[in-house]
């Protein structure tokens, strides 16, 4: 048997949590910095359909599959000065994404290096607009 990959468990844990807690499954929400940017396009990835919202800061994905993600209302941040994880990735994506008609919306931060989510995450308008995405 193989070992399940930390998405898959990570994806477990919601279900299951999910299964025991009074959770409102048309409001599941996921966000994530850096390698969790990543982490949150991953998610998206692997279910489409599932999340009301998502919200990658300073992450990437492969444009060729922004197919993926047009049923996922999402809000990409990135610095433009970013030397960690190249802007360019928040750009195509955006760019992909809006290109196969997806609910996308980007902010670049100029001049901000690696740390976008210390403007991302105080950005109340963002909170704002994902606490009123639902399934």
């Amino acid at each position: 048997s193989s070992r399940p990959s930390k998405q898959e468990v990570l994806l477990e844990l919601v279900d299951d949590v999910i299964s025991k807690e009074r959770i409102d499954q048309k409001r599941l929400y996921v966000t994530g910095l850096s390698m969790g940017g990543f982490g949150t396009f991953s998610a998206v990835a692997a279910r489409p359909e599932f999340w009301a919202a998502a919200v990658p800061v300073c992450g990437g994905w492969t444009p060729d599959e922004a197919t993926l993600f047009t049923k996922t209302p999402m809000w990409l941040f990135h610095g433009d000065k970013d030397t960690s994880v190249k802007v360019q990735y928040s750009r195509d994506m955006n760019a992909a994404i809006k290109g196969v008609d997806g609910d996308i919306q980007y902010t670049e931060y100029p001049g901000v290096k690696h740390n976008s989510w210390l403007k991302a995450y105080w950005e109340t308008d963002m909170w704002d607009w994902m606490f009123e995405q639902k399934r």
